[in-house]
């Protein structure tokens, strides 16, 4: 009797010890498959969209391959750059994508320790303005993203150098540059890695200014579940050491083309000018080539001449002297288009060479 009983609590021991197994189970799939709101901006080729659904974009893409690997559904939430930090700053967002890290943002969020790349801010002009270096800025109006960190340091640096600018606050790179284009705007200030996909569609210039080396990060409400950037740190070191990972193929597949530039006005000067030099030396060849080759006849038919003369009167041979100095003066002739063609293409090659700016 007492051995049964002792059967029917162990087999019932056993029947709770599965449950609550397959309780914990659950529990953890279903704290593993949870969904985040994820912020998401205009700019490419960080971050862009059509609509919440077509969303694309080096962040985008290294997010959706740790997503798969850690079972995270993603609900994109488009806004502009403003909205997307207001909501990561109140907490209905639970990861915004592409945000540069400073002091300051520190103390409103939450960063992986990963960086996913560097960027940093560059100043595009008007093509009719002429903007070289930071001085030209004084008394100009500059279009900017509202709250973006490049504009704040921009806008520090001049205030060291005691300059006075007229900003002009937008929701988006693509204004900046079009503010620009219609002339809205003297310069406009945008990260590089948007100017090396989008700068070639507007009508700007690139001017020589860069600043504001920054990394460029996910970032999450401050104090929020630090297990999601754990799992970002983990796969974006692991995807950074495999040189074949979705990182490197995004990398090349948003960053492999180089920023398209218009060929200047002094290059097609110079191809012009270029032909015009060597239609002017291939002139000046054939007329001393054939003008050689006409020397060349007499001086046979003279030298065929005196032949015949000193044979008929049998008095005196062809001096040997004369005939070298003839020769010498022949090979002379025959080097004159050589050499004059040489010294036009080095006088046409140094023009060139000062013609190319420094």
């Amino acid at each position: 009797m007492t051995t049964a009983i002792l059967t029917r609590r162990f087999f019932r021991l056993l029947i709770i010890c599965l449950i609550g197994l397959l309780l914990l189970n659950l529990t953890s799939a279903f704290c593993h498959a949870r969904t985040l709101k994820i912020g998401i901006y205009q700019n490419k080729p960080l971050v862009f969209y059509q609509d919440s659904t077509q969303v694309s974009g080096l962040a985008i893409d290294v997010l959706r391959h740790v997503a798969k690997r850690e079972g995270w559904t993603l609900e994109f939430v488009p806004g502009s750059w403003t909205e997307c930090l207001q909501r990561l700053e109140q907490g209905q967002i639970d990861l915004q994508v592409a945000i540069a890290v400073s002091d300051q943002r520190k103390k409103l969020y939450s960063y992986p320790n990963q960086t996913l790349i560097t960027n940093w801010g560059r100043l595009y002009s008007h093509p009719q303005a002429r903007i070289e270096s930071l001085l030209d800025l004084n008394g100009t109006s500059v279009a900017m993203l509202e709250q973006d960190i490049h504009a704040r340091v921009f806008k520090s640096l001049t205030d060291k150098f005691n300059l006075k600018f007229h900003p002009i606050f937008v929701q988006s790179y693509d204004e900046v540059l079009e503010a620009v284009q219609k002339n809205k705007a003297s310069v406009g200030l945008v990260n590089r890695m948007y100017a090396m996909q989008n700068a070639q569609r507007y009508k700007v210039k690139t001017t020589p200014m860069i600043f504001n080396p920054i990394e460029v990060r996910y970032a999450a409400p401050k104090n929020s579940d630090g297990a999601v950037l754990e799992a970002l740190d983990r796969h974006i070191s692991a995807l950074r050491e495999n040189k074949n990972s979705i990182y490197y193929q995004s990398l090349e597949s948003w960053f492999g083309k180089e920023e398209t530039t218009t060929l200047p006005t002094w290059f097609m000067t110079a191809l012009i000018l270029s032909f015009a030099a060597a239609a002017v030396i291939l002139a000046i060849t054939l007329f001393l080539k054939n003008r050689s080759h006409s020397k060349r006849l007499k001086l046979v038919a003279s030298i065929h001449n005196l032949k015949i003369k000193s044979a008929n009167s049998n008095r005196h041979k062809w001096p040997l002297k004369n005939r070298k100095k003839n020769t010498e003066r022949s090979w002379t002739i025959n080097r004159m288009p050589c050499c004059c063609t040489n010294i036009l293409l080095m006088i046409t090659l140094i023009f060139l060479t000062l013609m190319i700016p420094l």
